[in-house]
């Protein structure tokens, strides 16, 4: 009992303890979010930012310098007032630099931040949305894609349309990229067996105990029964 518990946790909004520092985001006082299912979250926030910055700062400084002032506010409203008055604040900035900046790489990482800043004050249809137009702008072979994809998925089990989320959740597997794959086998794996599809369940989590250095590693072997 205690092992199908702990399964469920991947559906639920405020399951495990995550921590996420994000030094870009200047986090002064800890900002701890109960959601083991937004991983990809966290990582499109710390992968998004850290790997434009040196780029932008050399080609689009005004660009980035208004995505930074964005970003400033957010953070600054987030601390005082949450995830949804963040977000409420922010949402006519972030609107702001991608019209005035629509073809910049600044818009493209602040698309990526702006679907999480939704994601986590629970506006996951807009999320969507959001996540939708910056994988619209990626090259087919970028890093980001399985990112975002994955986003994709957690924003539509959010909204319970599981079958969605599934879609998402095979892109991923399917890409060569190895970013957010053990995530996606986990959840395949736990999608079908509660359909019923035993085999096709074991599978999913055989090619997720593959997987090196995964954060899910523990919830995988549980699901195999190498672990009681």
């Amino acid at each position: 009992m205690a092992k199908q518990l702990k399964r469920k946790e991947l559906f639920k909004k405020e399951d495990g303890f995550i921590t996420f520092l994000n030094k870009t985001f200047n986090f002064i006082n800890d900002n701890r979010k109960q959601v083991i299912i937004g991983a990809g979250i966290f990582i499109t926030l710390i992968v998004g930012i850290y790997g434009f910055n040196i780029y932008l700062e050399k080609k689009e400084n005004k660009a980035f310098a208004m995505l930074e002032q964005v970003k400033k506010t957010y953070i600054e409203t987030l601390n005082s007032k949450g995830f949804k008055e963040g977000y409420k604040t922010s949402q006519e900035n972030f609107e702001q630099l991608f019209k005035k900046f629509p073809n910049s790489v600044s818009a493209k990482v602040g698309l990526i931040i702006y679907g999480n800043v939704a994601y986590f004050a629970e506006d996951y249809e807009k999320a969507v949305s959001i996540f939708q137009k910056a994988l619209d702008k990626l090259e087919p072979d970028s890093l980001y894609k399985n990112i975002l994809l994955s986003n994709m998925a957690y924003s539509n089990l959010m909204m319970e349309k599981k079958e969605k989320a599934i879609e998402y959740f095979e892109k991923v597997s399917t890409n060569n990229s190895p970013i957010m794959k053990d995530s996606a086998f986990l959840n395949l794996g736990i999608f079908y067996e509660k359909k019923g599809d035993l085999k096709e369940s074991r599978e999913w989590f055989e090619r997720g105990a593959l997987v090196r250095n995964s954060m899910f590693s523990t919830m995988i072997k549980e699901a195999l029964g190498l672990i009681n």
